[in-house]
């Protein structure tokens, strides 16, 4: 299943209003969606707990690129998984903004998650964790974690598989962090 927005010039001419919750459902013989993917889009939210939430418990590929997501609510998160079991959603990111006005939550969660690969995403805004992985391989590339004042800007905590890599770090920026604050906090069970 593809969403794919038109693009007139830089900006994104197709607009979601409202929050977007995939959720993976189990047919005869396995998944009935095995991918999804969502681009070219401005998605956009002043409500609910958050923008885009995919949650499950079975394999499947979310794709989320070249698009914005923005929320000016007070409690809600830009992107979250929500698996019941971490053999669940892959998530790709590539060329994405997250701006997260007044939110006190995590921009971006990544708990139970079989792995996540982003690439160019960009995330402003906020006064709670911007990037929460658990339960995740995550290979991050590219990235810019801008104006954020939190106290932990990237949070691995603990639960990673043994000999599975927890985090994978390149080429990404983090700035205007609130003064004693944490770029990245990994927890003592974390690998």
């Amino acid at each position: 299943i593809h969403f794919v927005g038109l693009v007139n010039g830089l900006s994104k001419s197709t607009r979601i209003s409202g929050n977007v919750s995939v959720g993976i459902v189990t047919a005869s013989g396995g998944p009935a969606n095995t991918m999804i993917s969502f681009e070219n889009l401005l998605i956009t939210t002043s409500s609910g707990s958050s923008i885009m939430e995919v949650s499950g418990d079975i394999g499947c590929s979310v794709l989320l690129k070249d698009s914005y997501l923005f929320t000016s609510s007070s409690t809600a998160k830009c992107f979250v998984t929500n698996n019941t079991s971490n053999t669940g959603v892959k998530v790709r990111i590539k060329n994405v903004i997250l701006q997260n006005q007044s939110s006190s939550g995590v921009t971006l969660d990544l708990s139970n998650t079989y792995f996540a690969h982003i690439d160019s995403l960009t995330i402003y805004g906020g006064t709670g964790t911007s990037m929460n992985i658990e339960t995740t391989d995550a290979v991050v590339y590219n990235s810019t974690f801008e104006n954020v004042g939190v106290s932990t800007v990237i949070n691995a905590t603990s639960s990673f598989t043994a000999g599975k890599p927890a985090l994978v770090l390149g080429n990404a920026t983090i700035t205007n962090v609130t003064a004693n604050a944490s770029g990245i906090d990994i927890a003592a069970g974390a690998i």
